[in-house]
């Protein structure tokens, strides 16, 4: 796993350093779980404006604040952010394990930006610098996956099974020194059901239904509360028209997540597939009042209403 940057001013902050304004802004830039995040911002702003700070110290705010913006969803804010904490990073240098988690991020914010090879070179910097972690595995293989290399992504995703999980009590946003105490907890739920619907979705590309079908059921094994599980295994037996089970698992996406206009809308199809009409007009219609504007769900409902089935 990484070791979680968040740690790093701990040994800062000692009665030596107590004088240092900006160590000190930089340990209450921590704690956005308490304080909220844009509080946390302003701090991890005031710590490196201080002046006062290492250039390790001075990355890890620059970290610790880039966090803080992808948060919030502000990914060119945080990309500016981690491009400065590796530009510090390599003046240096820092332990590998630190570097490979701001690689990691970078890479995340490139991906979210659709910047897929930017990710991949991040993410191959990381697993280079510090290869027992799964998450670059995980977004590498998510990478890949955008590119259609399903292989590669099978690859990645294998490892992701293998290698090392964070320790989710210091991976939380603003986590801070009051998580110090707190018993480690490397829970692999959430990396390995998701291992597995990278697989599932490998898989599908390369046109290998059954495959997919057992990974997707391993995943829900795993972890029965994701509902993409669910509905990407609903899809793919909609597709085989297997409509009862297909219907069974839409059913149970939509009881985890009751607001995805997507999920009534595709078991609607599903119904009007299967000729039950009724049922779809209520679907489409629940789909409907969560998103009234959506043309594609207007259409296939007046194809319903008429006795048609959906088209795509």
């Amino acid at each position: 796993m990484f070791l979680p940057r968040l740690l790093l001013v701990a040994g800062l902050a000692g009665p030596a350093a107590a004088w240092a304004q900006g160590i000190w802004h930089l340990e209450k830039c921590q704690d956005a779980r308490f304080m909220g995040l844009e509080l946390a911002i302003d701090y991890c702003t005031r710590a490196i404006k201080s002046g006062d700070l290492s250039n390790r110290s001075l990355g890890t705010a620059y970290y610790n604040r880039g966090r803080l913006y992808a948060f919030q969803g502000r990914v060119a804010l945080a990309l500016a952010d981690i491009n400065e904490t590796v530009r510090l990073d390599a003046l240096g240098p820092e332990p590998d394990d630190l570097r490979a988690a701001t690689f990691y991020l970078r890479g995340t914010l490139h991906a979210a930006l659709r910047d897929h090879d930017r990710a991949l070179a991040d993410f191959d910097q990381s697993i280079r610098l510090y290869p027992r972690s799964a998450a670059p595995y995980l977004a590498r293989g998510n990478a890949w996956l955008a590119k259609r290399d399903a292989d590669r992504a099978l690859a990645d995703f294998n490892q992701a099974l293998k290698a090392d999980v964070s320790d989710k009590t210091s991976v939380e946003a603003g986590a801070g020194s009051a998580y110090a105490r707190r018993p480690r907890n490397f829970d692999r739920t959430t990396n390995d059901s998701a291992a597995h619907l990278g697989r599932a979705i490998a898989f599908l590309q390369k046109a290998d239904a059954e495959s997919a079908l057992g990974a997707l059921g391993e995943g829900i094994r795993i972890n029965p509360g994701n509902p993409r599980l669910f509905a990407t295994r609903a899809s793919l037996r909609a597709r085989s028209r297997d409509y009862d089970g297909a219907i069974a698992d839409y059913t149970a996406a939509l009881r985890l997540n009751p607001k995805d206009v997507s999920g009534y809308h595709s078991r609607a199809c599903v119904w009007a597939a299967k000729g039950e009409f009724a049922n779809a007009v209520l679907d489409m219609d629940a789909a409907l009042e969560l998103d009234g504007r959506s043309e594609t769900v207007r259409a296939n409902r007046a194809l319903i209403k008429a006795g048609e089935p959906c088209k795509d």
